[in-house]
């Protein structure tokens, strides 16, 4: 059996919504307050014994782990936002991603020292 491989680009998760569920959670946090775990699919966790975030995490070491728990297509989205909790336990899963994320952060759509320059401007015509 080939290896299923977590693939951020599958994800479709936004920034806000993964933020939000990674300021707002803990591993006591019902398993579906995790982005792409519906009803159905927590239902389905339930039976397995998978009740909580913590519960999740505990029984996942690599995306296959997942594949083995949950089905269908919101697998790399709850993946991606259990990134806070998998990081450590699944670095090589996580290690092009952080890549990704690091050659995007190089990427700017605007130059920082414009943004400086922009600033000081504003300050100085800033009325009091």
């Amino acid at each position: 059996m080939s290896k299923k491989v977590f693939d951020i680009g599958k994800s479709n998760v936004s920034a806000e919504l993964k933020a939000q569920f990674q300021l707002t959670s803990t591993r006591a946090s019902k398993v579906n307050a995790v982005p792409g775990v519906g009803g159905v699919t927590a239902d389905r966790l339930k039976e397995k014994g998978v009740e909580t975030v913590g519960d999740l995490v505990d029984r996942i070491n690599c995306f296959d782990d997942l594949k083995e728990l949950v089905t269908g297509v919101n697998r790399h989205k709850i993946f991606d936002c259990l990134d806070c909790y998998l990081k450590e336990k699944c670095a090589d899963e996580y290690e092009d991603t952080a890549v990704l994320t690091r050659i995007m952060e190089n990427v700017a759509l605007v130059d920082n020292s414009k943004d400086e320059e922009v600033a000081d401007e504003v300050n100085r015509c800033h009325i009091s």
